[in-house]
């Protein structure tokens, strides 16, 4: 699956990206989104999550942790990390996104940001 910057046009979108699969953190967070996202369709809004890294690595950890098998909305996978590296959530040091979170207005203006630094959480 391709996704582009008009695939969610006309609707809110909630974004985020995550620093590395087979964590302990990230697994909890992403759930976190999964058992939220009634409300968010509730509210006319999608959720997206977006990854770094190789989509078969992704898959087998999206297979393997409980709290990932059976998400309702789709991850992403940023090969190049030219996507997060326009978002600015990019660690060069590290090679892996941050910890963010976009919200994203039905014209497509971002409209809410929360970015974290790597030691802010175990990864």
């Amino acid at each position: 699956m391709t996704v582009s910057d008009t695939d969610y046009r006309g609707r809110w979108l909630v974004l985020f990206t995550w620093p590395k699969d087979f964590t302990f953190v990230c697994p909890t967070e992403i759930g976190a989104f999964g058992e939220a996202y009634p409300q968010f369709k509730d509210l006319d809004a999608d959720v997206l999550g977006v990854e770094h890294g190789q989509r078969v690595r992704a898959l087998a950890w999206r297979q393997a942790n409980p709290l990932l098998t059976g998400l309702p909305f789709p991850m992403a996978a940023d090969l190049r990390r030219t996507f997060t590296s326009a978002l600015g959530v990019l660690d060069r040091n590290e090679g892996v996104a941050l910890r963010a979170t976009f919200i994203i207005d039905p014209e497509g203006v971002i409209r809410h940001v929360s970015v974290n630094d790597l030691d802010t959480a175990a990864t």
